[in-house]
């Protein structure tokens, strides 16, 4: 046996010469036992099958070469191993019905088709075989001809095959990578996605481009960038800047105000990248992707907004109770009933200040009221939170120093969109000289006006004593 059957080499018979050059294939020939093979032995083949079998042992290209016409007899060349998977060892000048009998089915009309002169051509076609990975789905680029003999018979069939199962594959997630791609940037509706050319022309346009910035893909597509920059930010170079940045870069991050179609203005958070660049290596332009936070950033100034006049209202409310005309402040969670006081609150009313911030109950709360006035403030703390809005109402509480005070309660019960009452904040205001003075403002218009009715009672009493004696 040859240990060389690399072309050119003198180490075979001449009859086996047409094996030169055939590597590891031409070694499964020669290790064959052809003995009960309707072929024979390799050295008495005819010419026309050594000649093209010589063919196909030599081609770089992945080659088959079907023998017979009843019964093919399967010959395969090295750049064919890999296609074979478990068959490899025993395969060679097997029928081809057995070697692909998982395949024979949809081989066989293809076969039939050759061998009637009507040779065909397949990319990609689907086959699902056993293979050196397993049994698997594969892909197939092959085509069928017909061998024929010095009489224009039949002798066999020349098939060149290659798989091309990874390339199908890749082009598959490719799709599915770039379907899913499209979705995301079409399901998008608050995020401005486009594509710019090196100078900054637009060259797509997302539906959310459109949504949040009102340009439909028509009229943006071949229009600058530029054109959804605010007037000011065009006059200091801004666009300009950003594509410099994204080029030196790689990534220029964009938080400003912008424009939409319509003149208002819309504030984007996003940044522009450069595309990946084209099989020669040259800059394709750039994707900018931005997310419209027009409204955080409303809300964030609204925010700001509100803190100051609550830091506003906070030092009036400090001022007040620095004079002495507010006792302390609470928050009533009232899902949760959950009373929270400030610290003049609790010490007013000898409570636990940390108590007080963790929370109390309502009921802890009005324990400290006076028996008389429970009822009353009850009822008007019910009414309140059912009809929302302001509420204050007098009553007397228990003190630190053990004495019933008057203070007025001043609040409001906010409710929820759908009219769950959520808090109620407010204010204690002592009112016990205000009340005193009240109640001796009383005591002295009454005594004027008894004083007043004793006078007239008087006057007219002696004024009848004048007439009387006059008379």
């Amino acid at each position: 046996m040859a240990s060389d059957l690399s072309p050119g080499t003198d180490l075979l018979s001449p009859e086996l010469r047409f094996l030169a050059g055939g590597g590891e294939a031409a070694r499964l020939i020669l290790d064959r036992d052809w003995s009960d093979h309707p072929l024979g032995a390799p050295a008495g083949w005819p010419d026309i099958l050594k000649s093209n079998l010589s063919t196909v042992l030599n081609s770089p290209e992945s080659m088959i070469l079907a023998w017979g016409k009843d019964e093919l007899s399967f010959f395969f060349n090295e750049a064919y191993f890999p296609l074979l998977g478990p068959r490899l060892s025993w395969a060679m000048g097997t029928p081809f019905h057995v070697v692909w009998a998982d395949a024979w089915e949809q081989a066989k009309p293809i076969i039939d088709d050759a061998f009637a002169g009507r040779s065909q051509r397949f990319t990609d076609l689907p086959w699902t075989l056993d293979t050196d990975r397993g049994p698997a789905n594969t892909w197939f680029t092959f085509s069928y001809s017909r061998v024929l003999d010095p009489q224009g018979g039949i002798a066999g069939l020349f098939v060149f095959t290659n798989e091309t199962t990874e390339r199908v594959l890749a082009d598959a997630a490719l799709r599915q990578s770039e379907e899913r791609l499209r979705l995301v940037v079409e399901g998008a509706r608050d995020h401005v996605i486009f594509t710019t050319d090196t100078g900054g022309i637009i060259t797509t346009w997302s539906a959310g481009a459109q949504v949040v910035l009102g340009w439909s893909p028509d009229e943006a597509i071949g229009q600058s960038a530029s054109m959804i920059f605010v007037e000011e930010d065009r006059a200091t170079g801004a666009d300009v800047r950003e594509i410099a940045g994204a080029v030196r870069d790689g990534c220029a991050i964009d938080e400003r105000w912008h424009l939409r179609q319509d003149g208002s203005r819309v504030f984007l958070s996003g940044s522009m990248h450069p595309l990946p660049a084209d099989a020669q290596g040259n800059p394709r332009g750039f994707l900018k992707i931005a997310r419209d936070e027009t409204e955080r950033r409303e809300a964030e100034h609204a925010l700001r907004a509100s803190e100051a006049a609550a830091k506003v209202d906070a030092q009036r409310v400090q001022l007040a109770l620095s004079a002495g005309a507010i006792i302390g402040t609470w928050v009533w969670d009232l899902p949760n009933d959950r009373f929270t006081v400030d610290e003049p609150f609790a010490r007013a009313f000898g409570l636990d200040p940390a108590m007080g911030r963790e929370g109390l109950s309502l009921a802890q709360v009005v324990a400290t009221v006076h028996p008389e006035d429970q009822a009353g403030l009850a009822a008007a703390i019910t009414e309140a939170v059912e009809r929302g809005g302001a509420y204050a109402h007098q009553y007397r509480t228990l003190r630190a120093n053990g004495q019933y005070h008057w203070l007025e309660a001043n609040g409001r019960v906010e409710h929820a969109p759908d009219g769950t009452p959520l808090s109620f904040p407010g204010v204690l205001i002592d009112v016990e000289e205000r009340r005193k003075l009240a109640e001796e403002r009383d005591r002295a218009l009454t005594e004027l006006r008894r004083l007043n009715d004793t006078l007239e009672q008087r006057v007219a009493a002696r004024t009848a004593d004048l007439m009387h004696a006059a008379t």
